[in-house]
Protein backbone atom coordinates (compact mmCIF):
# COMPACT_ATOMS: atom_id res chain seq x y z
CA UNK A 1 0.00 0.00 0.00
CA UNK A 2 1.43 3.38 -1.03
CA UNK A 3 0.99 6.13 1.55
CA UNK A 4 1.79 9.81 1.90
CA UNK A 5 4.94 8.74 3.74
CA UNK A 6 6.09 6.90 0.62
CA UNK A 7 5.49 9.99 -1.52
CA UNK A 8 7.68 12.03 0.78
CA UNK A 9 10.38 9.35 0.92
CA UNK A 10 10.48 9.38 -2.90
CA UNK A 11 10.87 13.17 -2.90
CA UNK A 12 7.39 13.92 -4.29
CA UNK A 13 5.53 16.99 -3.04
CA UNK A 14 1.83 16.77 -2.16
CA UNK A 15 0.82 19.45 -4.68
CA UNK A 16 2.28 17.52 -7.60
CA UNK A 17 0.99 14.20 -6.27
CA UNK A 18 -2.53 15.59 -5.89
CA UNK A 19 -2.55 16.78 -9.51
CA UNK A 20 -1.17 13.43 -10.68
CA UNK A 21 -3.82 11.50 -8.74
CA UNK A 22 -6.63 13.63 -10.14
CA UNK A 23 -5.29 13.34 -13.69
CA UNK A 24 -5.30 9.55 -13.41
CA UNK A 25 -8.76 9.30 -11.85
CA UNK A 26 -7.70 8.67 -8.24
CA UNK A 27 -9.29 10.52 -5.34
CA UNK A 28 -6.59 12.49 -3.48
CA UNK A 29 -8.65 12.65 -0.27
CA UNK A 30 -9.13 8.88 -0.31
CA UNK A 31 -5.41 8.44 -0.97
CA UNK A 32 -4.52 10.52 2.10
CA UNK A 33 -6.95 8.53 4.25
CA UNK A 34 -6.29 5.00 3.02
CA UNK A 35 -3.38 4.95 0.60
CA UNK A 36 -3.38 3.28 -2.79
CA UNK A 37 -2.30 -0.14 -3.97
CA UNK A 38 1.12 0.02 -5.62
CA UNK A 39 -0.20 -1.93 -8.62
CA UNK A 40 -2.64 0.86 -9.46
CA UNK A 41 0.16 3.42 -9.53
CA UNK A 42 2.34 1.13 -11.61
CA UNK A 43 -0.40 0.69 -14.22
CA UNK A 44 -0.14 4.41 -15.03
CA UNK A 45 3.35 3.81 -16.42
CA UNK A 46 4.47 7.17 -15.04
CA UNK A 47 8.16 7.21 -14.03
CA UNK A 48 7.52 9.06 -10.76
CA UNK A 49 4.63 6.76 -9.86
CA UNK A 50 6.89 3.76 -10.49
CA UNK A 51 9.53 5.26 -8.18
CA UNK A 52 6.96 5.86 -5.42
CA UNK A 53 5.64 2.30 -5.76
CA UNK A 54 9.21 0.99 -5.53
CA UNK A 55 9.77 2.98 -2.31
CA UNK A 56 6.54 1.55 -0.86
CA UNK A 57 7.49 -2.00 -1.81
CA UNK A 58 10.90 -1.54 -0.21
CA UNK A 59 9.21 -0.51 3.01
CA UNK A 60 7.01 -3.59 3.09
CA UNK A 61 9.62 -6.18 2.02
Amino acid sequence: MVTLRDLRAAGVCWRGARLFLQRHGFDPVEFRRCGLRAEKLEKTGDAIALRVAEVARGRTN
